[in-house]
């Protein structure tokens, strides 16, 4: 039974990796600056939590003006790192069977999508 609610507590991590289809490892993840805690304060609230952004994903231009361009972040909370990182060695461990072909990780969650209901990945179903 543990075992299997380890597994729905990997759900959201899941859909992560799913939304941006990249294998995410613990260097992918950044701690954010003095600066960028500091924005994430006045947009979110205080924290007494961890904060990181995903490096590999492109921040996102919210405001573009003479003086500035404002970038949001893609972050996460270090409780929300874990699980995305665990997310990405769960998809390694349920598709070991295509090993053998060296499959790149994009192969891996197609495989998988097929075999998961659309609740685990986030993703519709393709019909």
């Amino acid at each position: 039974m543990n075992k299997l609610l380890a597994v729905f507590g990997l759900i959201p991590g899941i859909q992560v990796v799913y939304r941006f289809g990249v294998e995410l490892t613990e260097r992918d993840f950044m701690e954010l600056t003095p600066e960028q805690y500091e924005a994430y304060r006045r947009k979110v609230g205080p924290t007494n939590q961890r904060i990181y952004r995903i490096v590999l994903i492109e921040p996102s231009v919210i405001e573009r003006t003479p003086e500035k361009v404002t970038y949001e972040l893609e972050v996460v909370t270090e409780q929300e790192k874990l699980c995305i990182v665990a997310a990405v060695n769960h998809i390694r461990a349920c598709s070991k069977e295509l090993d053998q072909r060296d499959p790149t990780f994009a192969e891996r969650l197609a495989f998988l999508r097929k075999r998961w209901p659309s609740e685990v990945t986030g993703v519709p179903e393709e019909h």
